[in-house]
């Protein structure tokens, strides 16, 4: 295998690395035993990247090959990792961890829709740029009440609401955008 093989990596992202932390996100998320603020916020991390993952697939068509692209396939990797260890973070009770990686993983997605004239709309990156200042204020509830968790879930709430209302807000606008592409 060639490092610089876009075919390979691009299969590798699309069908092996965006299911298999998926499916190690939903085993430990359904597996529910108590509703606590480390719940919550995994729920809302599992919730932003199965949106994530339907709008890849659905919308921008990015696992068609016909539609590969070194750099959108490198972001979508990096996101796929960042958020899968956001949500471990979470999982494992640091919540400051997690928070300051799913801030990160928003961050590439505002790289993502500023780079593709396409892509790039005043909706899109506001939606993104809202998604992630909540997540920033989350961040930095969790230094100010490291004992209240409660008060850092209600940031990431209003930023999952968010994602999922741009990504159905988005998503017919995509669809004619990604046939002729």
């Amino acid at each position: 295998m060639q490092r610089s093989d876009l075919s390979t990596w691009h299969a590798f992202t699309y069908t092996q690395l965006y299911p298999a932390v998926l499916g190690s996100m939903l085993y430990d998320v359904l597996h529910m035993s108590k509703v606590n603020p480390l719940r919550v916020l995994e729920w809302c991390v599992t919730l932003f990247y199965v949106l994530d993952y339907l709008h890849l697939h659905s919308d921008l068509r990015s696992d068609h090959p016909e539609h590969a692209n070194k750099w959108d396939t490198l972001l979508d990797a990096s996101v796929a990792i960042v958020l899968g260890i956001s949500y471990w973070s979470f999982s494992d009770g640091s919540v400051r961890w997690g928070y300051g990686l799913w801030l990160s993983a928003s961050l590439l997605f505002l790289i993502y829709y500023a780079v593709a004239d396409w892509r790039r709309t005043s909706l899109n990156v506001c939606c993104i740029g809202v998604t992630s200042m909540m997540l920033f204020v989350g961040w930095v509830l969790c230094y100010w009440f490291p004992r209240e968790r409660w008060k850092s879930t209600l940031p990431a709430i209003l930023a999952a609401a968010i994602y999922c209302t741009f990504i159905f807000l988005v998503k017919p606008r995509y669809k004619s955008r990604t046939v002729g592409r």
